[in-house]
Order: C-alpha cells, then sequence, then structure tokens
C-alpha cells in the first residue's frame, strides 16, 4: 500500500476496451482481480465499447494518449506504439505484460511465411528478410516489412521498467530477443472459477474457440473433425476473420451437417450445448492458450497440440490429451476417444478444475501487488 493506507492505484493499458478476444477478457479479469484485493483500477484504451459492460469493470478511464502521474503501476497490455510506451515509462512505474510475439517477430506469428513451420531464432533483420520479404498489413495489402518501426518498437518494449509473461516459454523468447532476465517476471493468468459446464440434450460437441486466423488451427480441427467416425458435432466459436481458411475442408462431405459456427461470445461455454471437450489446434507457439485454462475451470478436458506454453498446463491423459504439433490424425483419435468415452471425459475434466487452482485471481492479485511493494 502507499503511504497513509491510500489504495493502490493501477492502470491498465490496451489497445482495446471491449470484449474481443483473450487478451480483453484477460485485462478485464485482472482489473476484477486487483479490485477485489483493494486495488483502485483505471484504464486506457484506444477504442472501447461499452454497450458489452467492460468499462464498469474499471474504477475510471483515462484518455489514450494522456500519460498522468501518480499511478504506482501501469501495466502496458497490447500498446505496441512507442509513444505510448515511452509516455508512460517517464511517468510512472511499469509493468510490460507480454501476451503474444509482437516484440519478437515482424509479423507477429512467429512461423515462417513460405513454409509455415515455426521459428525458434531470435529476431534478426537479415533472417526476418529471408524468412518473410514482403508481409500483409492491416489493410490488407502486401508491403516490405517495417523492420524500422519494429526495431522502434522492441527498444521502447525494453525500456519498460519490468516485463511479465504468462509461460516459462515466453520469458525465455523474450530473454532471447534482449530482455533484460533481471527484469522478466513469470505471472500466470487469472482465471476466475466458474460452475461446471452440465451435459446437456443432442450430441456431444467438440468446441474450438478463438479467432478464426490460420495460426490458431481452426481448420486443422476441422480437418481433424472430418476423421472422426464416432457421433458427435464441431462448433467453431469465434470470429470469421478469414473464413476462406475453412471453405476448402467445409467442401467436403464428411462434415457436412457436422459443423455449427458462432459468433464470438463472451461466456463461449455454454453456448454450444453439451460441450464434452475441447479442442486447442494452434499451428503458432501459443504464448499461454488461456481459452484452454478457461475450458478446464469449466471443467472440460481439452485435446491439444503440444506448442509453446501449452505444455505448462495441458497434462497429457490427466486434464486432456496432448497431441504432437500438427498432427492431425492424433487430434482427431483424441477428439474421437473422449466423445465415445463420456466417463473419461468427466473424469479429466474435474482434474482439469482442480489443475487450473494456480490460476485463481487472488494469486494474479498477489504477484502483481508484490511488484508494487518491492
Amino acid at each position: 500500500m502507499r503511504n497513509g493506507g491510500d489504495a493502490v492505484r493501477i492502470c491498465q493499458v490496451s489497445e482495446k476496451g471491449y470484449f474481443c478476444g483473450g487478451i480483453e477478457r484477460f485485462v478485464f479479469d485482472a482489473a476484477a482481480a486487483l479490485r477485489a484485493a483493494g486495488c483502485e483500477v483505471y484504464g486506457s484504451f484506444r477504442t472501447t465499447g461499452n454497450a458489452d459492460g467492460f468499462a464498469v469493470g474499471f474504477d475510471g478511464l483515462v484518455p489514450w494518449g494522456e500519460f498522468p502521474e501518480g499511478f504506482d503501476l501501469v501495466i502496458l497490455h497490447r500498446a505496441a506504439d512507442p509513444a505510448v510506451l515511452d509516455g508512460w515509462n517517464r511517468k510512472n512505474r511499469t509493468l510490460l505484460y507480454v501476451h503474444d510475439h509482437d516484440f519478437c517477430c515482424p509479423r507477429r506469428h512467429k512461423y515462417t511465411l513460405l513454409r509455415r513451420r515455426n521459428c525458434w531464432k531470435p529476431y534478426g533483420r537479415l533472417r526476418c528478410f529471408c524468412c518473410a520479404p514482403v508481409v500483409k498489413g492491416e489493410s490488407g495489402r502486401w508491403g516490405v516489412p517495417p523492420f524500422a518501426a519494429f526495431e522502434r518498437t522492441l527498444a521502447a518494449a525494453r525500456r519498460c521498467g519490468m516485463v511479465a509473461a504468462a509461460s516459462d516459454f515466453m520469458l525465455e523468447e523474450l530473454a532471447m530477443n534482449g530482455f533484460d532476465p533481471l527484469l522478466l517476471h513469470k505471472i500466470p493468468p487469472p482465471c476466475p472459477g466458474a460452475d461446471p459446464v452440465p451435459p446437456g440434450e443432442g450430441e456431444p460437441a467438440a468446441v474450438f474457440v478463438g479467432q478464426i486466423l490460420r495460426g490458431k488451427g481452426a481448420d486443422l480441427f476441422l480437418r481433424a473433425f472430418a476423421r472422426v467416425r464416432q457421433p458427435g458435432r464441431a462448433v467453431v466459436i469465434g470470429r470469421n476473420r478469414d473464413r476462406k481458411l475453412l471453405d476448402a475442408v467445409m467442401a467436403g462431405p464428411d462434415l457436412r451437417g457436422r459443423v455449427e459456427f458462432v459468433d464470438f461470445d463472451p461466456e463461449p461455454w455454454t453456448r454450444a450445448g453439451n460441450v464434452r471437450l475441447a479442442v486447442f489446434p494452434s499451428r503458432w507457439q501459443e504464448p499461454f492458450g488461456l481459452a484452454g485454462v478457461e475450458a478446464m475451470a469449466r471443467g472440460i478436458p481439452v485435446v491439444g497440440f503440444a506448442v509453446g506454453g501449452v505444455t505448462e498446463w495441458l497434462e497429457d491423459g490427466v486434464n486432456g490429451i496432448a497431441v504432437p504439433p500438427g498432427d492431425v490424425d492424433g487430434l482427431a483419435a483424441g477428439i474421437g476417444r473422449l466423445l465415445a468415452d463420456p466417463a473419461l471425459a468427466a473424469k479429466m475434466g474435474e482434474a482439469g478444475r482442480r489443475s487450473v487452482e494456480r490460476f485463481r485471481p487472488e494469486l494474479f492479485a498477489e504477484r502483481i501487488l508484490k511488484l508494487v511493494r518491492d
């Protein structure tokens, strides 16, 4: 606490102030955990959407681009603008929380453009140019990678007072890319407790929750499900940013009438109906994989590729089934096994609920407050 017993004042900074993905859910749940611990929590967002109730999770909002003093800690989430990073760094103690590969890869995906293989090397202008001589910008147009802008952002990120990530995998990647190991902290995300999702009526569902992007592997999920012969449904919950990715898969006869698409929902696990398992088929090296942990908190076992930070929470044969990266046949076998065996799925689901106890919101708040006091 600050002198005089005043509440610790924290500001969270991120691009989006509304529910649209895992990072935004993280920011909202982090605010709830810190407020429950007695902190005052403010937010600063480039864009907001008050209609979905996101803003009510904060004690107040700071206009984007303003950098007031007086916060005990500023947590920088998705804010890859050097001016924003440096603006907060100059006036407050900062913690950069790294959710993805933004500061380690100019393409942000951390896999090669041509062969779609995961990259294990640190950033280097020549190396990265050979990997991806052109990149697609936010406008959808292809162009030369913005190496100079990326390097300015990387330099500003390294100037932050502290840096955190959810997994040892990401901490190792950050150290490999020039971040001071003495400033790195492992802080797993807050995962609020929730009631188990009860069995529903109709065929059991294997559910994918995430953005419809190549790296997230929704197409690999559907390719695997096409090989599953047990009765069941495939449910894809997420924003349809790249439905072309799925068109070729959906054209085959093995998926006809077996797949449902649902737009993003803040509470996805109650939308699908009779959820038997969650599928986590990421191509890229997941920095953590919050959607999988959220599924386990609801008593839902996970079948997924053992990539990146996923290996730190998915225990093969305990709370789900871990499959070698890219092994579509193995993914299909894991899905089929749990669809065919509800007792095994329930056993793994209960083990998952126990395993996510280490991600309780109060533990997240304790770790943040320890950084404030140290």
